[in-house]
């Protein structure tokens, strides 16, 4: 019981907080005490290394994401809203056999096209307006967590 309580206790920071210091700040005087320990590198160091088997559907995700970008490519126009395309995108997906997308589709264009995080609008897509999607399927034919 007493190993529980104690990694109740603890909380770790990654480089997502601004600093170690302002964290620090955060959490004194919190009761029960907090431990707080770095924790830099560690997701980072598990992805850094894919097996063979990761590798594969790695592969196999881009190139379904491929086949689905050619077909939305193709089926681009003058007055699509960047919403539609978003919703092309994620349909096209489903259907080619993801397991969905790892987050919504970022289609920008014009000014949008700027905003590296754009939500998809209802504004129309224009002739000379080229903007590259942002998405990443999530698909793993084998059973990788």
């Amino acid at each position: 019981m007493d190993g529980c309580r104690d990694s109740l206790r603890k909380w770790g920071a990654g480089s997502w907080a601004s600093s170690y210091q302002r964290v620090r700040e955060k959490i004194d005087g919190l009761s029960p005490p907090v431990r707080l320990e770095p924790l830099e590198g560690i997701v980072e160091g598990l992805r850094e290394v894919k097996d063979a088997q990761e590798l594969r559907a790695v592969e196999e995700s881009a190139r379904l994401m491929g086949r689905v970008l050619d077909e939305v490519v193709e089926d681009l126009r003058p007055g699509m809203t960047e919403r539609a395309v978003a919703r092309r995108i994620e349909n096209l997906a489903w259907e080619a056999g993801a397991e969905g997308l790892a987050f919504p589709p970022i289609v920008a264009s014009g000014p949008n096209g700027a905003l590296p995080h754009a939500v998809p609008t209802q504004r129309p897509l224009k002739v000379g307006e080229v903007e590259a999607p942002r998405v990443l399927l999530r698909h793993d034919p084998h059973g990788i967590p």
